[in-house]
């Protein structure tokens, strides 16, 4: 599960849509950007740093009008440029169209256009949209196809931009920022805190704040947590079948989160240590059912409120789960509940709700969340499903819960905990993330029906319906997971097999990728000349989730990733006030910050169009901060991907 960090040397992809690289193809090397502009594969032009230097890309040959700049033609290109099909080049004077013209606009264009260049603009127009009708229908030939086949994986997550360094920016740049000594309320950290300032510490004693030395340590949490899980399901169960059953439930789990593609090398949301407690508080609540003794549920109370220390989301569900399970057995079986239990109770909630307002950290985007701004949409079925186990659950309880044994109310503190930890999967919406759940759902299930089996008066049922279970679940869905992950690793692997691979040898990074690091080199170079004593820069740019920690340094905009986090005005208009509040002296910007991204957006007809429309869109926001800041700045040190600007006065 581990493999990408622990089987041989950190190998990253290249996730930068604007990064060049080399495929393999029919015994060469060829430059994807050249053969997918001459080839107009999807529809796209892609930007080269090395030719264009922060300039528009050359438009193909029909689909651009050479005409001038007069004011009727600026506002025409103001109304409809925001459907991205056209745009005006002025550093060559031309019209292009990215996409097909309608006659209303090219109504619209002959009020505007000389009557000279009539003609030509209706050669352009029947150009882009033959070429247009062309993509639709077009048929690869066996060399295209080799080279979409062996560059699929990388495209797609280049157009989606959020690979493996945005979405672990959100921990290791916590880490970063940490260490490098900002102030812990204004840094974001979405997983929350604890299992920040731990992992920075284990990094800082055991190899390095690095790159590999991350990796290392963020997935040394998965074998250590999954041995209490079972450590915790052994002491619960007495039963290996049980364990085994459950074992193979949760590995299945595991196994298809990391397919078709690796999500568990993708996402530290997935990783076990923001909910590390959960285990030791099941640990100690399962001694208090078992001894009766109230200072194992007293030591549940203290690990519930570490743990939202660790994480508010996590820590809330597992504390609330744990005061619930507590009641009920409480109420149910004596009748009445302690005054000592009152107060310790509401003392613990006291404590609650002081760590969840407690300033460790922010978390930028838990208001969209919970407004369901964001995230991904939930099949009705996987709804359904949910809804009809959770009353299944109520209605076995009620009606068999009085024959049950004391296992019951363990079983009632997973299934309080599931249902919370599930609000969480509804919140992220991804299979990915419905998979990480299945451990604890399973293990909630499997201790409800241990104790349904066992309240039965016939003994003799009980092990052979889990024995048959267990042989079903491991033919039907454990051994399919081992299959979908070892596709999902062949995958993976494949992509440095047939592309140019450079070893990477920076101070803070080290490994194998499909990114030349020469543009990284030239970017840290920019950072170091202008920011001498400084460990935090104000830096407009796609690669603010990389290039900042290469360089030692952190982003003080407000926001992490910035384009990620620009979703209303709200966050805009911060961006741009902290620029004009804090007047840096330097000001580190995408050097093609003002080039045109429309050729950046696939044809309809291609499988990532509406990624692509959104990645621009994304993009463009940035440009909209460095409008608002750019006449106090000009520029003194132009690089590859990242451009120098000093503070005029």
């Amino acid at each position: 599960l581990i493999w990408p960090v622990w089987i041989g040397p950190l190998k990253m992809i290249n996730e930068f849509m604007d990064i060049p690289e080399e495929t393999l193809l029919n015994g060469k090397l060829v430059d994807n950007t050249s053969y997918i502009n001459s080839h107009r594969l999807f529809g796209l032009i892609k930007y080269n740093p090395d030719l264009d230097r922060g300039q528009d890309s050359n438009p193909p040959q029909g689909s651009f009008l050479k005409i001038p700049l007069s004011p009727l033609l600026e506002k025409f290109v103001a109304q409809v440029g925001v459907r991205r099909y056209c745009y005006y080049d002025s550093s060559r004077g031309i019209l292009v169209f990215t996409h097909p013209i309608n006659r209303d606009d090219i109504m619209a264009l002959k009020m505007i256009v000389p009557v000279s260049k009539q003609s030509e603009l209706f050669s352009v127009s029947l150009s882009v949209g033959n070429r247009w009708e062309k993509s639709k229908r077009h048929f690869l030939s066996k060399e295209e196809a080799e080279f979409t086949g062996k560059n699929s994986f990388e495209l797609h997550w280049q157009v989606l931009n959020r690979w493996m360094v945005h979405h672990h920016n959100f921990i290791l740049g916590p880490i970063n920022e940490y260490l490098l000594g900002r102030p812990v309320p204004h840094i974001n950290m979405q997983y929350g805190f604890l299992n920040i300032a731990l992992t920075e510490f284990l990094m800082r004693h055991f190899g390095g704040i690095t790159y590999q030395n991350y990796f290392h340590v963020w997935y040394s949490y998965w074998p250590v947590y999954y041995a209490l899980f079972f450590l915790a399901a052994a002491l619960v169960f007495r039963n290996p079948i049980y364990v085994l059953c459950l074992a193979f439930l949760t590995l299945a789990s595991l196994n298809f989160i990391n397919s078709p593609e690796p999500f568990i090398f993708l996402g530290p949301g997935v990783n076990p240590v923001r909910h590390f407690m959960d285990m030791p508080v099941l640990i100690a609540f399962y001694f208090f059912i078992q001894s009766g003794k109230k200072k194992f549920f007293y030591g549940g109370i203290f690990l519930s409120l570490l743990a939202l220390a660790n994480n508010k989301e996590f820590g809330l569900a597992l504390y609330v789960a744990l005061i619930a399970a507590f009641l009920s057995e409480e109420i149910l079986e004596r009748g009445h509940i302690l005054g000592r239990d009152v107060v310790i109770s509401l003392a613990s909630l006291a404590g609650a709700l002081y760590l969840m307002r407690l300033s460790l950290g922010k978390d930028a985007l838990v208001p969209y969340y919970l407004r369901g701004f964001l995230g991904f949409s939930v099949p009705v079925v996987l709804l359904f499903i949910i809804f009809a186990s959770i009353c299944l659950f109520y209605s076995v309880a009620g009606m068999y819960g009085k024959k049950m044994s004391s296992l019951k109310y363990v079983a009632a503190f997973l299934f309080f905990y599931s249902q919370a930890y599930l609000v969480y999967s509804i919140w992220g919406g991804t299979p990915a993330h419905f998979s990480e759940a299945i451990p604890i759902v399973s293990f909630c299930a499997l201790v409800a029906l241990k104790a349904f089996l066992e309240s039965l008066e016939d003994k003799i049922y009980p092990n052979v319906i889990i024995g048959a279970l267990t042989i079903l679940i491991a033919g039907l869905v454990y051994l399919p997971s081992l299959a979908a992950q070892g596709v999902s690793v062949w995958r993976y692997e494949k992509i440095f097999k047939t592309h140019k691979i450079y070893s990477w040898s920076f101070p803070r990074a080290k490994f194998i990728s499909t990114m030349d690091p020469k543009y990284f080199e030239d970017s840290i170079g920019v950072i170091d000349r202008h920011s001498q004593g400084q460990n935090g820069v104000f830096i407009i740019s796609k690669y603010d989730n990389l290039i900042p920690f290469l360089a030692n340094k952190y982003s003080r905009m407000p926001y992490p990733d910035l384009e990620w986090f620009l979703n209303t005005p709200k966050e805009l208009n911060a961006s741009i006030a902290a620029i004009q509040k804090n007047k840096p002296h330097f000001l580190f910007v995408d050097t093609d910050i003002d080039r045109n991204l429309d050729w950046e957006i696939e044809y309809p007809s291609a499988p990532d169009y509406l990624e692509s429309l959104w990645r621009v869109e994304r993009l463009s926001n940035l440009k909209k901060i460095f409008d608002a800041v750019k006449d106090d700045y000009v520029p003194i040190d132009k690089g590859l991907l990242i451009t120098a600007y000093e503070r005029k006065n």
